[in-house]
């Protein structure tokens, strides 16, 4: 994991459940912090569509 570089582009992961994805997301970072190696940097950026209709 090291050299690498996480982007977050969403507060869920995949698709579809809501519910599910954002379970999933956070079930990646739980298993990720209890990794001995972990990544140079991780960055959350979230993008929202407006619609000025």
């Amino acid at each position: 994991m090291r050299n690498k570089v996480i982007l977050v582009s969403s507060n869920q992961l995949g698709k579809g459940d809501e519910v599910l994805g954002e379970t999933i997301l956070e079930t990646f970072f739980t298993i990720l912090k209890q990794r001995e190696e972990f990544p140079i940097a991780i960055f959350l950026h979230e993008q929202r569509c407006i619609n000025n209709d």
